[in-house]
């Protein structure tokens, strides 16, 4: 079991929250071909709403 003196200072762990607002993901595509959905021929991300998955 994890205690508060595990996640604290001196402890070499810390325990955060984080409440994700937007979320991005490197769009898959060949390497040195542009994206298909995009025409974009360099690494660019595309926004995902991973709370929304399976919707």
């Amino acid at each position: 079991m994890i205690t508060v003196d595990d996640v604290t200072a001196p402890a070499a762990w810390r325990l955060y929250r984080a409440t994700v607002t937007e979320a991005f993901v490197l769009c898959p595509r060949e390497p040195r071909r542009p994206c298909p959905l995009h025409s974009i021929n360099a690494d660019h991300r595309t926004p995902v709403l991973p709370w929304l998955r399976g919707e």
